[in-house]
């Protein structure tokens, strides 16, 4: 099997499924040392494409903004959505000062709080994390990248995390379960066999959950400034949540898509 015919099949795969064939390319030569070795390796990956497997799960890493994360199964994998209310995140807190301190609630992967301490590094960043496969995940990531955080692998709403963070935290930020049941046809079906449900599809009961015990736990509309990732069906809901917690300044920004999908309330002074 000739390097020709290798680079042809990258090249068939990567337009196939829009990954990068540089990733690709890397991969296969980490993994198999000669020609025949790769071409197999590449029919696997293939297969497993087709299916719907995620590419990220299969190479084991994930760009997220600048910096690559190592990613497994039994962890979400980051969207770019979330790199948006990353970056808008940062923004905002580069407006403010810096010198806050930041809670990623519900942080899976970690990309949030690893890029927003990446990119922001005078800030304190606190990860809050109930998986232990997520927990470990995060480890791996920030001592790869040397990014120095606080992770406390517990529910958010754990009497330990909130006796740690509750009266300190300037600064909240979370992407939780909201994808509602009634928008299981809108999810990729890759998604909903491979990725953990618990970490995307809001609670059946009460969708509004995470938002109501954040907003409720952690808020604080004369001091603590908080971001959300949300979706259209929701956004009022969290928008009505948050001025009922006394937060005046609130606004809603949309994605790349034109979905309504980040909310925002912000501290008002004392004084206003």
């Amino acid at each position: 099997m000739s390097e020709l015919v290798t680079h042809e099949f990258i090249s068939e795969i990567s337009r196939k499924h829009n990954i990068p064939a540089g990733w690709l390319m890397e991969d296969i030569q980490v993994r198999a040392t000669d020609s025949i070795s790769q071409w197999f390796l590449l029919q696997k990956i293939d297969d497993a494409l087709a299916i719907g497997y995620p590419y990220a799960y299969l190479v084991g890493k994930v760009q997220f903004l600048d910096l690559t994360l190592r990613i497994k199964e039994g962890v979400f994998i980051p969207r770019p959505e979330t790199e948006q209310l990353t970056d808008l995140a940062i923004q905002k807190i580069k407006e403010y000062g810096g010198n806050l301190v930041v809670a990623d609630l519900c942080a899976g992967s970690g990309a949030i709080g690893l890029a927003i301490k990446k990119y922001v590094p005078e800030n304190e960043v606190w990860l809050v994390e109930r998986n232990p496969y997520a927990c470990q995940i995060i480890r791996e990531n920030a001592e790869r990248l040397n990014i120095k955080v606080n992770l406390i692998c517990q529910c958010c709403f754990s009497e330990t995390t909130k006796s740690q963070l509750k009266h300190r935290v300037t600064f909240v930020i979370s992407n939780p379960p909201y994808v509602l049941p009634k928008e299981l046809n809108q999810v990729d079906r890759s998604v909903i066999q491979y990725e953990p449900q618990e970490a995307w599809l809001a609670p059946p009961s009460d969708p509004l959950y995470y938002y109501r015990e954040i907003i409720s736990q952690y808020g604080n509309p004369q001091k603590v400034l908080l971001f959300f990732e949300g979706g259209p069906s929701i956004y009022e809901d969290v928008l009505r949540l948050l001025h009922e917690a006394g937060y005046k300044k609130t606004s809603v920004i949309k994605d790349f898509s034109g979905k309504e999908r980040f909310i925002i309330g912000e501290p008002s002074s004392t004084d206003e």
